[in-house]
């Protein structure tokens, strides 16, 4: 499986979230998919994220941070526990377990590397 293989399976299984969501009455909107590098470490050094640049799922294009609409993050924690379930049911993982309710990643997002000039999925 190369990464563009596991961007597609990844956008598939959050769109199933995402129109899951919408069935159900509520509406999620998209804030952030792909980040490039450079805006992942001015994330960093503002302290609004953890990690420096290829060290997110966010630079593999394989994570999405996610608000409901029209409130934000302005919600009940169970919604966002919720949305947490509803992800890990399609196979994705919610990052409401560090405290960052709106981010869903692939689960094996580590397991991607750059190498070459290319990305290679690790088995």
């Amino acid at each position: 499986m190369n990464l563009e293989q596991g961007q597609d399976d990844f956008v598939a299984r959050a769109l199933e979230v995402l129109n899951y969501a919408y069935a159900a009455g509520g509406t999620l909107r998209v804030l952030e998919y792909y980040r490039t590098p450079e805006r992942q470490n001015e994330l960093q050094a503002s302290g609004h994220s953890h990690a420096r640049a290829w060290e997110s799922p966010h630079q593999y294009g394989l994570a999405v941070d996610v608000a409901f609409d029209p409130q934000g993050y302005a919600v009940p924690k169970s919604w966002w526990f919720w949305l947490s379930r509803l992800a890990e049911y399609y196979g994705l993982q919610s990052g409401a377990s560090w405290g960052d309710y709106g981010h869903i990643q692939l689960p094996i997002w580590r397991q991607y590397k750059w190498s070459n000039g290319r990305f290679w999925h690790l088995t």
